[in-house]
């Protein structure tokens, strides 16, 4: 297997929470060039040889960013409402440069989000019917970037997922026996859910986020579950009862982001 921790490694996007967490695990590898780049260089915090201003609206500053680098990441966008992953996919692809497409399942780190106000009203809201998703942590999400990094070399699009595909039904009843209060799963229709959260005061883009994300679901696009993060992190990505156990006093705290994928 080649081994690219002597190379010049750039990865943009680097003061967000999953940029971070690869910078550090680059770092825990011995990766020895590592470049962070952010519109707003002060807010990188993860280890970085340099820590540079990138902006995508300024060409000129990914020109002389991306100087003399070998390997580079990119994190796709975080924009609401617009089509940005696949977008970013095509025009990747559309290079001719060898890629690693990583197509992240939705974060056991967005129950942070999603779930004080269920534990509020014992009542989960969803349209996702009965189908399962292959939760997985941001923290593995970012460990198997790390390892792509370091490590691969043929052009490859590969699901990134947890040990488990699991159901609402089956999360609520987890959560339920951690905090030792059964949640009541709710199945309703989109447009059910969308006018509920809209009632609830959430964000449009956001409402239309999260309504496409049981949609997903419940036609069975989420279902995914392979061994990635083991071959690229060396580890076995991290269960629903373990991430719960170590989180279980901010579930039942405030949310600290406003967007499930920040």
């Amino acid at each position: 297997m080649t081994n690219f921790h002597d190379a010049r490694i750039f990865i943009t996007g680097a003061s967000g929470k999953h940029a971070t967490q690869v910078l550090r695990a680059l770092d825990a590898h011995g990766a020895r060039y590592v470049t962070a780049g952010s519109w707003n260089p002060t807010r990188i915090s993860g280890p970085a040889e340099r820590k540079l201003r990138v902006d995508f609206d300024d060409p000129a500053s990914l020109d002389e960013a991306f100087k003399g680098i070998n390997r580079l990441l990119i994190v796709s966008t975080d924009a609401l409402g617009e089509p940005d992953h696949r977008g970013s996919e095509e025009t990747i692809m559309a290079t001719g440069i060898p890629y690693t497409i990583l197509r992240n399942n939705w974060y056991l780190d967005n129950l942070l989000f999603t779930q004080p106000p269920v534990l509020a009203s014992m009542r989960w809201y969803t349209a996702s019917g009965n189908e399962q998703v292959g939760y997985v942590t941001r923290a593995d999400c970012a460990a198997a970037a790390a390892g792509a990094l370091l490590t691969e070399e043929q052009s490859s699009i590969l699901d990134i997922a947890g040990p488990a595909a699991l159901s609402a039904d089956a999360q609520a009843g987890a959560i339920s026996q951690q905090q030792g209060k059964p949640i009541e799963v709710v199945q309703v229709a989109d447009d059910a859910l969308e006018a509920g959260m809209r009632e609830a005061g959430v964000p449009a883009p956001l409402v239309k986020l999260m309504v496409a994300f049981d949609a997903n679901v419940r036609a069975g696009h989420m279902n995914v579950l392979n061994d990635a993060v083991r071959r690229l992190a060396g580890r076995v990505p991290q269960a629903l009862s373990d991430w719960l156990a170590a989180n279980r006093a901010a579930l039942v705290g405030m949310s600290p982001c406003s967007n499930p994928r920040c």
